[in-house]
């Protein structure tokens, strides 16, 4: 057998199991009365949650400071309550969005000065679900009484 031939004969048969791999991928869900179009293989695009805060029912940067709050913390969590997300982001901004994949989850955020310490209790943001394409505005509010007042320890505390 010439060296040509065989390269036809491998040629056809490498283009024929290439059409059955994609004859199988387009049918496989048609026996399930599913959609064989090629969009049901494509991942959804992400969607958003944007969280808008305020502190006593104010977005002013004062209210920032006077809680001593340098930047919001917030969690998202699965349901089975595995962190997917922590971010944080400037008190002062009085927004976030969190880009996160199609799916259920809920959140927890809390107010925080510049070493991460806790200056608010935290909001929960109960189940929610994030869409394709879609932001999911959420807004809550940070009671400024529900800050505890800042611990501060002496050297002899720091050492035990």
């Amino acid at each position: 057998m010439s060296y040509s031939t065989r390269i036809r004969q491998l040629s056809g048969a490498l283009a024929a199991t290439a059409l059955m791999t994609l004859a199988m991928g387009c049918s496989s869900g048609a026996d399930r009365g599913e959609s064989s179009d090629s969009a049901s293989v494509v991942a959804p695009s992400p969607g958003w949650l944007v969280v808008d805060w305020s502190i006593d029912g104010k977005a002013a940067a004062e209210q920032c400071d006077r809680l001593g709050a340098a930047v919001i913390g917030i969690t998202v969590s699965t349901p089975d309550g595995a962190a997917v997300r922590d971010d944080r982001h400037p008190c002062t901004s009085f927004d976030s969005t969190i880009q996160l994949a199609v799916g259920h989850y809920s959140a927890n955020a809390v107010l925080l000065d510049g070493a991460d310490g806790v200056r608010t209790s935290s909001v929960p943001i109960y189940n929610f679900e994030i869409q394709s394409g879609s932001p999911l505005r959420v807004p809550i509010d940070f009671a400024s009484d529900s800050a505890d007042p800042p611990v501060v320890l002496s050297q002899a505390d720091r050492s035990r």
